[in-house]
This record gives structure tokens, C-alpha cells and sequence, in this order.
């Protein structure tokens, strides 16, 4: 009944006509070294790991996340000077007289100044998109151990570039259009039932404005990184991004607004020495300039604020660098937690 004929094992039965069959040799797997450990684990992240893990795309690959970000800046920065200039060459006389009327007409323009500030923080929000869809690039290599440089990653783009920068401008120009309907909606109530009516109003749509847009931008935070990993097309990016981000929303917004929260502690302690010296440096020189020419005053308030807006930009480029590194780092975690992607990660790392 039974047979201890060793080569009987390696033998299959066809049971439509009963004949034995050699199995099909099987070659024994040759063995090979373990997988490169990355620098992002292939596995689901916790809550603080996805914080940590846009600090080290940072260091891993400093070119992709400052080159990028620091080319962002310049270019952001190059066209508000050049917007400034423009609006101060046009404007000099009635900003002057604006000035020189009262103390009232300062504050109230001081006050437009800072709230105008925080607008277009805001908006520039959306350039995230490109410089998260970039930095995922480089996260992917990290779950392998690679690098990369500014110059592939942006290699790697080629098909999605023009995708990247009009989600981005799509992106901005909504805010913009809905934060321009809510400011004209303030002003035809002033207009209409006086002007505190129309300040508060204006007060509580800004308000409105700015709850939507961190509700929107974080349930949108993971176009770019689609665009990129996945090509999919900028609509089809937007509805992914809304549907990843709806599972487990609340810990998405937690790591995302307490990472950006985080961010800018972390570069503030790092910036507040430069700060308080050039602090120091602005009171000598003060001093020193009390009897000092016509020229002496200009030239230096002139070479600190270089120095000043150098610094503003570097501070710029750490902030937007490490949060697109961290969008990147909350994409590959919820696609590894929903559907993962993870073994995907660690198949593609054994045939390597």
C-alpha cells in the first residue's frame, strides 16, 4: 500500500488517466544576504516615527529636500520684491501721505500688513504639493537604503511635472478666489450696515477662511505625493488624497499640524541666537551711527536687511523642507497601513 521507494516521492499523479507524472524539478533558492535595512522602515509607522521620519529624508537627502525648497523660496521671494517694488513705485506719494496723516492710518496699515502676512503664508501653503511629490521620490529610495540627488528626483518627475506645478496654482487660486468672495461679501456689508458690521463680518469669514483652509489642506495634503508615485491625473490625485486621508483623519491632522507646529519650534531655537546677536549688532551700530555721515545710515540698514531676509529665507527653506519630507513620510504610512504596501516594500527589497 505504501511505498519507501525514495524515488516514488518525486513522482505526480495525473488522476484523469492514473499515470505517474515527474513533478517539475524545483530549484532550491540560493542564498542571499538580508535586504539593506532603509532608512524608513518597510512596516507601518507610529504616531512619532512619521514625525521623526521626515527629519531623517532631511538628512539623508539634503540636496532633494533644501534644493528644492531653497528654489522655491528664491523664486517666492524674487517675485514679491519684485511685487513690492512695483506697488512702492506706483504707490510712494499716497503711501507717504497715508503715513504722514495720522498715527490711526499707521496702525490700521500696520494691522493690513500683518494680516496680509498671514494670507500669504497660507497660500504658499499650496507649493507644498510640488515639493511633497518631489521628496516622496527620495522617501521610496530611503525604504531601500539609496539616495538621491536634487537633480534625479527631478529626473524622475519627467510626465508629472506640469501636473505637480498646476495642482499646485489649481490649489492656490481657489483659496485665493474664496478668500477674495468672502472679503467683498465683508466690504458690501460695511458698505451697506457700517463699518463695524462690515469688520466684524469680515473678522469672522477670515476666520471661516482660515479653519477651511487647514481642514482642506490637510484632507488634500497628499495630491502631490499621488501625482508622483502614482500618476494619476490632478482630479483623480485629489479625490485619492481625500479618501486616504479620510480614514483616520483625526491622527493624520495630529501628525501633520503638530509636526508643523513642531517644525517651527525646533528652527526657532535654532534661529533666536542669530536673532538676538544681529539684535545686538543693529543697537551698537545704532550708537555708533549717531555721528556718523549721511550715507553711514542707509547703507547699513541696507546690508542688515540682506542679512535679515537671508535669514528669513533659510528659515523658510528648513520649515518647507522638512514639511513636504513629512507629507511624503504620512503618504507611505497610511498606503502601508491600508493596503499594504509594505509587503509591496519588502518584495520589491528581496529581488534587489
Amino acid at each position: 500500500m505504501f511505498t519507501q521507494n525514495s524515488p516514488d516521492w518525486g513522482l505526480a499523479v495525473d488522476w484523469s488517466t492514473g499515470q505517474r507524472v515527474p513533478a517539475k524539478a524545483r530549484r532550491r533558492p540560493q542564498w542571499s544576504p538580508p535586504p539593506v535595512p532603509g532608512i524608513l522602515p518597510k512596516r507601518p509607522l507610529g504616531f512619532f516615527e512619521v514625525l521623526d521620519g521626515g527629519f531623517r529624508l532631511m538628512r539623508r537627502f539634503p540636496g532633494l529636500t533644501y534644493g528644492s525648497a531653497g528654489l522655491g523660496a528664491g523664486l517666492t521671494a524674487g517675485l514679491f520684491a519684485l511685487a513690492g517694488a512695483v506697488t512702492w513705485y506706483f504707490g510712494h506719494s499716497f503711501f507717504t501721505k497715508l503715513l504722514n496723516s495720522s498715527e490711526e492710518a499707521l496702525s490700521g496699515l500696520s494691522f493690513v500688513v500683518q494680516i496680509g502676512a498671514g494670507i500669504v503664508e497660507y497660500l504658499t501653503l499650496a507649493i507644498l504639493i510640488v515639493f511633497s511629490g518631489m521628496t516622496s521620490v527620495g522617501a521610496r529610495e530611503a525604504f531601500f537604503g539609496r539616495t538621491m540627488t536634487l537633480r534625479q528626483g527631478w529626473q524622475s518627475l519627467r510626465g508629472c511635472r506640469r501636473k505637480l506645478f498646476s495642482a499646485a496654482l489649481l490649489m492656490g487660486t481657489a483659496h485665493l478666489v474664496v478668500l477674495a468672495v468672502f472679503l467683498a461679501a465683508a466690504i458690501l456689508a460695511g458698505a451697506v450696515g457700517g463699518t463695524v458690521i462690515g469688520l466684524t463680518l469680515g473678522t469672522a469669514l477670515v476666520l471661516v477662511w482660515w479653519a477651511a483652509t487647514i481642514f482642506f489642506g490637510i484632507r488634500l495634503s497628499l495630491t502631490g505625493c499621488i501625482i508622483a508615485q502614482e500618476r494619476a491625473g490632478i482630479f483623480s490625485a485629489i479625490a485619492r488624497s481625500w479618501k486616504m486621508t479620510g480614514r483616520g483623519f483625526l491622527q493624520v491632522a495630529g501628525q501633520t499640524v503638530f509636526g508643523f507646529w513642531l517644525a517651527n519650534q525646533v528652527i526657532g531655537i535654532i534661529a533666536t541666537p542669530a536673532f538676538i546677536y544681529l539684535g545686538g549688532v543693529i543697537g551698537v551700530l545704532s550708537i555708533l551711527m549717531l555721528g556718523g555721515g549721511e550715507l553711514e545710515g542707509p547703507a547699513v540698514a541696507a546690508v542688515l536687511g540682506t542679512i535679515f531676509t537671508g535669514l528669513f529665507l533659510a528659515i523658510g527653506v528648513l520649515l518647507y523642507a522638512y514639511r513636504a519630507a513629512l507629507l511624503a513620510t504620512v503618504y507611505f504610512n497610511l498606503r502601508m497601513r491600508s493596503e499594504g504596501y509594505d509587503l509591496v516594500l519588502l518584495a520589491e527589497a528581496e529581488e534587489v
